[in-house]
């Protein structure tokens, strides 16, 4: 044995330990895809419920945002809810800096969730909406309520840091005020955040959808290190969108989304998507991580009627009206391609309504469907009554699809992407598109018409 012989050894036992990490690796990230990306197919037909209509022909970008229904036109915006900024103890960002990441990612607004403290103090005004490099941004507060949970609270008198009165006293305060309070962080793995008051009545949304309670959830699974390299990897080439809302791997069937079909079951809400974002630092002025990615994530499309309103105050109080009253789709990822969707609610002599509305059942109630024209692939439409899973259904981008409501109850829709089927599964099968429910009441009477 000569000398060189151990360290010739050594080398072959290193590069053995090199090639057995690389495989590792190469085997971990293998599985991990598969797991992530791997879904049973759904059994998707054409139900003799569908009433077949020819393709609908693409519409310019101006039509699709501003679609006449019936005799109202309405502006659909985009944009995300629940953002946060260095005013929160936990956060960097100032609202410029929300600002000019909306306008980047062409958003119409944003609603932020900070958290009270000291700037508080400076008096209504630090919670006044304003329009920022052509986008309105509206303050709001992550408002705690110790013992049941946590809301979003816009458009208050007042500034308080917790409410510790009824949640039925902060409801009628903000009705009074039209202002807008929403259910976050419903099922958060989180004490102090999660909401317990499943018996207040009166809120006005459900926050369906919440991108960091989604990471909290994946980063204490076993593919969280795949999770955090694809994103990672994203941000570097410019994206990282794509890794966050992949987060959704149960698809639709995630606590928040199950709850809200509960929720929605005893008093109207609306169905919401949230970012709860918060940068944690900024190195030489680039906020980490950035807004950017997170804004092209979860966004919620409101319709709005005819054109909003130049100034902030005016346009602030339209669209926190369309979000009491339904009037959205939330979409996870590619909120530009969705454009043209729209689902409404028809009735006894072709009676239509939109989104968050309802109107009586009758044998001939039916939803109306049309599906985004500027995608490519096919589509698949999960229909849902009262929480339940009434068909699958196959679409094609553009088509518009007619759907009996049999029974009555409360529908909404899910629309996925198809991707790539391989056997009995599905690979890319995506949840895409959102819809607000309409609601076909059960007494026979306009639920709506009753009110005072």
């Amino acid at each position: 044995m000569t000398q060189s012989d151990p360290p010739r050894r050594y080398r072959r036992i290193l590069r053995w330990c090199r090639n057995g990490a690389l495989c590792a690796v190469l085997s971990y990230a293998l599985l991990a895809f598969l797991a992530l990306n791997l879904s049973p197919a759904p059994d998707a037909v054409r139900s003799a419920s569908v009433l077949e209509l020819p393709l609908r022909r693409p519409a310019s970008s101006a039509d699709l945002r501003a679609t006449p229904v019936g005799e109202t036109r309405f502006t659909v915006l985009r944009g995300v809810l629940s953002v946060h900024t260095g005013r929160s103890h936990d956060a960097e960002g100032t609202l410029h800096d929300v600002a000019i990441a909306a306008r980047n990612t062409e958003l119409d607004f944003v609603v932020t969730g900070d958290h009270p403290g000291d700037w508080t103090e400076g008096g209504e005004e630090v919670m006044a909406p304003r329009r920022q490099e052509g986008v309105l941004v509206v303050p709001g507060l992550e408002l705690a309520i110790p013992g049941v949970g946590r809301t979003l609270a816009v458009g208050l008198d007042t500034l308080p840091r917790r409410w510790f009165g009824p949640v039925e006293a902060l409801v009628h305060r903000a009705d009074s005020l039209q202002a807008f309070l929403s259910v976050v962080h419903p099922r958060s793995p989180r004490d102090g955040e999660r909401w317990e008051g499943l018996e207040a009545a009166g809120f006005h949304a459900w926050e369906s959808f919440d991108v960091s309670e989604m990471v909290r959830f994946r980063l204490r699974e076993p593919w969280a290190a795949y999770h955090l390299a694809s994103f990672a990897g994203g941000l570097v080439l410019g994206g990282g969108e794509g890794s966050l809302t992949a987060l959704w791997r149960e698809k639709t069937e995630t606590p928040a989304l199950l709850s809200y079909d509960s929720v929605r079951a005893r008093q109207p809400a609306t169905l919401t998507g949230g970012l709860n974002h918060h940068p944690k630092a900024r190195l030489g002025g680039l906020l980490i991580p950035r807004y950017e990615p997170f804004f092209r994530t979860v966004v919620n499309h409101v319709l709005v009627p005819g054109r909003p309103s130049v100034d902030p105050m005016d346009a602030s109080a339209e669209l926190l009206d369309a979000l009491r009253a339904g009037r959205l789709f939330v979409t996870l990822g590619d909120p530009d391609g969705a454009e043209g969707f729209r689902m409404h609610g028809l009735g006894e002599g072709d009676r239509e309504v939109e989104m968050g509305d309802g109107l009586a059942w009758t044998p001939v109630g039916r939803l109306r469907l049309t599906l985004p024209s500027g995608v490519r692939g096919d589509l698949l439409v999960r229909i849902l009554r009262d929480g339940e899973e009434d068909a699958w259904l196959e679409a094609a981008p553009g088509e518009t699809l007619v759907w009996l409501a049999r029974t009555p109850g409360v529908y909404r829709v899910e629309v996925f992407r198809g991707g790539v089927r391989l056997g009995g599964a599905r690979v890319g099968f995506r949840p895409w598109i959102l819809s607000n429910p309409v609601e076909f009441y059960r007494d026979g009477t306009d639920r709506l018409a009753l009110e005072p």
